[in-house]
């Protein structure tokens, strides 16, 4: 396996953890079930929103 490939795996790996992480935390919150693209979507309100701060 190259380098270049392994380290995109890893990158992958990473995000999908943090993705899980935040999905499970949604879910529990709001006591439904919450898509992947739901949790991207909260992911980029979220940092927008702390943006708009600074």
């Amino acid at each position: 396996m190259e380098k270049k490939e392994f380290i995109t795996i890893r990158v992958w790996k990473d995000t999908k953890e943090k993705l899980e992480e935040i999905r499970i935390k949604e879910m529990l919150k709001n006591k439904q079930m919450v898509s992947l693209a739901k949790t991207i979507e909260i992911l980029i309100e979220t940092y927008n929103n702390q943006n708009k701060k600074s």
